[in-house]
């Protein structure tokens, strides 16, 4: 069955406007750059250590939100276009107020162990601090993801223009030489292998 959902999720990032990998990078990077210069300063006053500790602390779990953010989004924004067949930059207000929530929890998961772990706190403690951290990224998820989405709009690809890619592009790279075929192909469609 979760090769089923795979092939699924492949299937529709195929026909559906998403955000590039290179994209995604710079989203989630962003996104946890901000965050933890905003947060990590309250951690520290709020768990009485250093400043160096708090930031610490906050990076090491900001690098494994980094790494499941970009999953997670992902697959809110095929789910979403899915059953909605909408863009992420038109995502209306419940809907980001669900994707924040979400994301917060599955963050949770992650983090709670690491919060015991590296700040050294009691599973009672690294809940308290997991809850305050998730109310305040929750808040920040919203606003960041609404701005950056107006920021740097995905933009749709109509049908149209897909299916006049394809058979244009299929035609070019049937030439004799793949390099002289794909040399044209990029030519012609604006693609750059370097990027």
């Amino acid at each position: 069955m979760p090769f089923l959902m795979w092939q699924e999720l492949l299937y529709w990032s195929r026909k559906i406007t998403l955000r590039s990998f290179k994209e995604r990078v710079i989203q989630t990077s962003s996104f946890e750059l901000v965050g933890i210069f905003f947060v990590a300063p309250i951690y520290a006053q709020l768990a009485g250590s250093s400043m160096v500790h708090g930031f610490a602390t906050i990076a090491v779990l900001s690098i494994a939100v980094m790494v499941w953010s970009p999953i997670f989004n992902t697959f809110f924004d095929v789910i979403d276009r899915h059953f909605t067949n909408r863009l992420a930059c038109k995502r209306p207000h419940r809907l980001r107020v669900l994707h924040a929530t979400l994301h917060e929890v599955t963050a949770i998961l992650i983090t709670c162990p690491l919060l015991m772990w590296i700040g050294g706190h009691t599973l009672s403690a690294a809940l308290a601090f997991n809850l305050g951290l998730t109310l305040t990224y929750s808040i920040y998820t919203y606003f960041f993801h609404m701005i950056y989405d107006r920021l740097r709009p995905v933009e749709r690809q109509t049908h149209v223009e897909t299916k006049k890619q394809i058979p244009a592009l299929s035609s070019i790279l049937a030439t004799d030489s793949p390099q002289v075929g794909l040399i044209e192909a990029e030519a012609k469609f604006g693609l750059d292998r370097r990027s």
